[in-house]
């Protein structure tokens, strides 16, 4: 009891705003409940349960470690991962070598779904993305899964699986117990400690895809590799500090030493940070303002960071810079937080068990003022299947070196409405199937229209604010630029209509009502 009001206190008298996705009410209803219930439960159920209040929070940098005592030392020797299409097994112990590749269906008496949406619970995250990466990490360690209930006992793990040959198959794996080492979780090929493991992938770094190179080690945090039949120079950067070989300073001299050298053999520059676990975000200014000094590559269409869910802390830092001081293109699937997020915790001890929590002290805005949202979502999305990464496919790298990353702005200024049209069609189905994606906002397609105007464009601008209408009908604001570029075009009896809609929408629209008002008397108005 004493360590929960302890927390309590410490986290908001160190938290510069702990309640910002939580209210302090409900947050305060979850301490009084575990409050009332402590004394009828065991210490492992405990911190769980304030695992779980801590979670609450949503917010990736505040986070109680729960490893090292009561019992949460004991792991079961595998490595699920999430993906689009399921969880999956994709590193598990040389005992259990016919398992990987294998789809779970139940975990204990759970399905999988069930089994992984109570694990994430106890996760401290700041969105849904860096859940699914981090929630199958805990789903092997012994202690959590049973304390939540989905084991009957901490020895073992039932699971019920379908092997990549299709067979339905019911395992229970056995539980070893070894001091925790918390970088197996951002070793991707690795598992828990204390097993034997392996892979669906050969052992050899040459013949692993190239995204899973190097990926053994925490030690590798990055390194670079010329795709000379893509022209592209591609970098992978894991994390932002020094390495026990190499400081970040000498490689990036060493990077663009190799650019300047190559540079009439580059076409593209990829930079990788989808395994980017965090690190000194103080020490990534010099990095970044290579890339603006470096104007040939600094380009829309030449400059692309990759990102995925295992994006997180300093590694968001790195693609939040890069997307606002240079023209990268993010491509890939959202990460592991937002743009604006708190960080720089403090590591405290509660004074009676030891458990480590983690709370931040600062604030840090690398997004725009008014965004609040808990993710950043890519400028082109490229989903990977379970499918795709046993098979060594990458499409995320794929879709950047075969010139499929293309905004449909871009495409739409210099191609024309048509083509806009025909990718944008292409798009819509993978628009309907992930809500963290649209290929545009409104405000992107009036920014867009205001071009098109000037430029005289004025069929493509109908044919833009018509989608506009489409995809936002309840918008007054589209469409009273529908009716503007009806004008424009000398439509007069479609503006009409779309200034009478507009003026259904919101009565109070000043403009709509003029130029009802103008229409309907017969007179005509003369376009800026």
């Amino acid at each position: 009891m004493q360590d929960l009001q302890f927390l309590v206190y410490t986290l908001e008298s160190t938290h510069p705003n702990p309640f910002h996705r939580d209210t302090e009410e409900e947050f305060r209803s979850a301490i009084t409940q575990l409050e009332a219930d402590i004394t009828d439960l065991d210490l492992s159920t405990i911190v769980v349960r304030m695992m779980q209040v801590i979670a609450r929070l949503a917010d990736g940098h505040t986070m109680l470690r729960s490893f090292g005592p009561f019992g949460f030392d004991s792991w079961f020797p595998v490595r699920f991962q999430n993906f689009s299409d399921g969880l999956f097994i994709t590193v598990v112990d040389s005992a259990y070598s016919e398992l990987v590749g294998s789809r779970v269906t139940k975990v204990g008496g759970l399905s999988s779904e069930e089994a992984f949406a109570l694990v994430g619970t106890v996760v401290a995250v700041d969105n849904d993305f860096s859940r699914s990466n981090f929630t199958p990490l805990y789903l092997s360690n012994a202690g959590v899964v049973s304390a939540l209930g989905i084991i009957p006992s901490p020895d073992s793990l039932p699971l019920e699986l379908i092997t990549r040959t299709g067979e339905r198959k019911a395992v229970s794996l056995r539980a070893t117990n070894s001091e925790f080492d918390f970088f197996w979780f951002y070793r991707t090929l690795d598992g828990p400690p204390g097993g034997n493991y392996v892979t669906a992938f050969p052992a050899s770094e040459d013949s692993l895809p190239l995204h899973l190179r190097n990926q053994f080690t925490v030690d590798y945090m990055y390194w670079f590799e010329h795709l000379k039949e893509h022209r592209a120079l591609y970098m992978q950067f894991n994390s932002v500090a020094d390495s026990w070989e190499e400081t970040f300073e000498h490689f990036t001299d060493r990077l663009w030493a190799f650019y300047e050298a190559n540079s009439n053999d580059i076409d593209k520059f990829v930079l990788d940070m989808r395994y980017n676990n965090g690190g000194n975000g103080y020490m990534l200014l010099p990095f970044i303002h290579e890339f603006i000094k470096h104007e040939g590559i600094n380009q829309k269409g030449r400059l692309f960071t990759l990102v995925g869910n295992k994006t997180v802390s300093a590694g968001v830092t790195t693609c939040a810079l890069m997307k606002r001081h240079t023209n990268t293109l993010l491509v890939g699937e959202p990460a592991g937080g937002p743009f604006n997020f708190y960080s720089d915790p403090i590591l405290i001890r509660l004074p009676n068990s030891g458990l480590e929590v983690w709370i931040p002290t600062l604030y840090h805005q690398h997004g725009d003022a008014w965004d609040d949202r808990n993710l950043y979502p890519p400028d082109y999305p490229v989903i990977t299947s379970s499918e795709d990464y046993f098979a060594g496919r990458d499409p995320v790298l794929k879709a950047v070196l075969n010139d499929q990353v293309k905004l449909l702005g871009d495409i739409l200024l210099e191609d024309g409405a048509e083509a806009f049209m025909e990718e944008y069609r292409r798009l819509e189905p993978v628009a309907s199937e992930i809500a963290w994606w649209e290929p545009f906002s409104r405000r992107e397609l009036e920014r867009l229209g205001v071009q098109l105007l000037e430029a005289g464009r004025v069929t493509d601008l109908i044919t833009v604010f018509r989608l506009n209408t489409e995809r936002h009908p309840e918008s007054w604001r589209a469409w009273d630029y529908l009716g503007e570029a009806y004008l424009a075009g000398g439509d007069e009896r479609s503006a009409l209509e779309s200034f009478r809609r507009s003026l259904e929408l919101n009565p109070e629209n000043s403009n709509a009502r003029q130029m009802v008002d103008e229409l309907e008397r017969g007179r005509r108005h003369d376009p800026p």
